[in-house]
């Protein structure tokens, strides 16, 4: 994996993204925080950058809020980043859980350290890799984050009775090894659309959290996401146009299904990225399939299988 660009006209981009203003519009030593860059989008711009494997402070970028500036910080920040595997090594790795944060009622952060840990740096929105349990036969996708100013990886995982991820996240504590297979990078869906639908259930969640963190300031984006219930339910942080149905597990995979009809735009070319349990990837592709303005422009993932051991 590459070290990441950030030469001038990269930063320049990022800024006028996210403030929804023309690249050209903005001095290379111009104030940004005078020109509209507030603390929520400072800190998602920021965001975007550690997620790229950038060790940033943010404080440091509010110190010195101009382009020039932050362009020297960045470009000091990627030579610093170490060296990773060359495409065809083994991408296995055996980590160190570092702390555990619960989220919600059903849904573990579970924080990873250790030599190797460096290859996720620059991955982007959606990367995920293979999670398994040190000792255990089954393993399961998880989407990760990388922090490049700690150096750790962030994985959520969903407490439930199925596979092997379920009922570890129950018990997981610091201390507890796993092996982590991967960056395998996110969906590939650079083409250029009205709007984006994305159709997930709570194991799925971390990776379209930071697919709409990451999506371009303005940028129409419409989410259903299936979880247990109400307490399960997740603010979402981003500067696109985003609408966003929770679908609660007791309406079944039909009541996300409607939803799903129901939230489809009468105009304009789309694409869409479903992904969770198998039953639910099925229904709803199922019913994408004839949608005109998707046509060519879906991708389906399926995370895990209800009731087979080696999901989770």
């Amino acid at each position: 994996m590459s070290p990441p660009v950030v030469d001038a006209d990269r930063v320049r981009a990022d800024v006028a993204e996210i403030l929804a203003e023309d690249v050209g519009t903005i001095g290379a030593d111009d104030n940004l925080l005078d020109l509209g860059l507030d603390s929520v989008r400072l800190m998602l711009l920021a965001q975007r950058w550690q997620d790229a494997g950038i060790d940033i402070d943010l404080m440091s970028l509010v110190e010195e809020p101009t382009l020039t500036r932050w362009q020297e910080l960045l470009a000091d920040a990627a030579r610093r980043i170490p060296a990773v595997p060359a495409p065809g090594a083994d991408t296995t790795v055996r980590l160190s859980v570092v702390r555990v944060e619960q989220l919600t009622p059903r849904v573990m952060r579970v924080t990873l350290g250790g030599a190797g840990v460096e290859r996720y740096a620059g991955t982007g929105p959606g990367t995920h890799a293979e999670l398994r349990p040190a000792g255990s036969a089954g393993s399961r996708p998880v989407g990760v984050r990388y922090h490049g100013g700690s150096a750790e990886i962030d994985v959520d995982v969903v407490v439930h009775d199925d596979g092997v991820l379920g009922p570890w996240a129950a018990e997981v504590r610091p201390g507890v090894d796993v092996e982590l297979a991967g960056p395998v990078p996110g969906p590939d869906q650079a083409e250029e659309c009205d709007w984006t639908l994305l159709v997930v259930d709570q194991t799925a969640f971390p990776v379209l959290e930071h697919r709409v963190e990451r999506a371009s300031a303005g940028s129409r984006v419409l989410a259903v996401v299936v979880v247990a219930d109400a307490a399960e339910e997740q603010l979402v942080h981003t500067a696109a146009d985003l609408q966003i149905r929770w679908v609660h597990a007791g309406s079944g995979t039909a009541g996300a299904v409607d939803e799903v009809m129901s939230m489809l735009p009468g105009d304009g070319r789309g694409r869409s990225w479903v992904a969770g349990e198998e039953g639910l990837v099925t229904a709803v592709t199922a019913a994408l399939e004839g949608v005109p303005a998707l046509a060519g422009r879906s991708l389906a993932e399926v995370y895990w299988r209800r009731g087979l051991p080696s999901a989770g």
